[in-house]
């Protein structure tokens, strides 16, 4: 048998010798040993829910997988799967993931079944923390959110930081984790300076029109709310967050932006002390998902 520590090394510097002896040996462990296969269900670049599945059969083409967290529909046939498991081998835990398809999907006596596509390569990839819960931005209290783009000031002579607020019919929120979250924003949203008021987007960008893709670098994000914890109202939070992916689909009302935590801040009656944001995310954004987390057991 293949050492699959050895060979999932190998796959991650890019030299896949062999990759579907290595596939068959993980998804033969996968099904063998019970391993929890967790699926991330991606509709338009968000989650539309996650779930916790068993793995029961495969072949070289499909693996028929059982759902073991109760859904609200079937998930659709060519559907995106993003799909996480840890093998443990020589006891060393290596975590793994893959991108598939939904191939079918069907309901028998309250039991749900999926068939994936299988994987042409398996990546290490670590989740920890910052697994990403779905969420509206009403379950946060006093959700508010921001843009801000670096400026020169004409009349003070210096660059700043201007802000402008969304309102609240022209965002989104689809999901977050401790390491940042997923914004829709209507099309064509401007996101530049509102005002003819002297200032201009650094270096010397100053005509009033929306963001070329390769501009969305320059914005930032800040958002505020309440994190509560076990029901009762938390601690006010600010968060900074650059653009780290976008998307603009053809049709349909939003573009989607990926969003990373860089920094971030309690609000307190002493005031706001900012610290950077970690490999591990925001602590108490953390704090607040680990119940959602609880349910999917990971």
């Amino acid at each position: 048998m293949l050492n699959i520590y050895s060979r999932l090394k190998s796959l991650i510097v890019g030299n896949p010798k062999l990759p579907e002896e290595f596939i068959t040996s993980a998804f033969a462990d996968v099904k063998d040993l019970r391993y929890d296969l967790f699926l991330d269900f991606v509709h338009n670049d968000g989650i539309l829910y996650q779930a916790k599945s068993t793995c029961l059969e495969f072949n070289q083409d499909i693996a028929h997988l059982y759902l073991r967290t109760e859904v609200d529909y079937l998930p659709a046939k060519g559907m995106k799967v993003e799909c996480f498991f840890v093998l443990v081998k020589n006891k060393k835990r290596i975590p793994c993931s893959f991108l598939t398809k939904v191939v079918s999907s069907i309901k028998k006596h309250n039991a749900i079944y999926v068939d994936i596509v299988m994987p042409k390569e398996i990546v290490h990839k670590q989740r920890r923390n910052n697994v990403r819960v779905r969420v509206s931005a009403s379950a946060i209290p006093n959700f508010k959110i921001w843009y801000g783009v670096a400026v020169f000031d004409s009349e003070i002579q210096k660059s700043r930081m201007k802000w402008e607020a969304i309102d609240r019919e022209n965002f989104e929120l689809v999901d977050i984790s401790a390491g940042g979250f997923m914004l829709n924003l209507v099309k064509k949203f401007p996101l530049l300076p509102t005002e003819n008021d002297g200032l201009s987007l650094i270096p010397d960008e100053s005509e009033k029109k929306p963001l070329e893709t390769s501009d969305y670098e320059k914005v930032l994000f800040l958002c505020t709310g309440n994190f509560y914890s076990q029901g009762k109202l938390g601690v006010e939070v600010a968060l900074v967050s650059k653009v780290c992916r976008y998307h603009s689909p053809g049709k349909g009302r939003w573009d989607s932006f990926g969003l990373q935590f860089c920094r971030w801040a309690k609000i307190t009656d002493d005031g706001v002390t900012w610290v950077d944001a970690d490999e591990a995310g925001v602590s108490v954004v953390a704090q607040w998902i680990a119940p959602f987390m609880s349910k999917l057991g990971r």
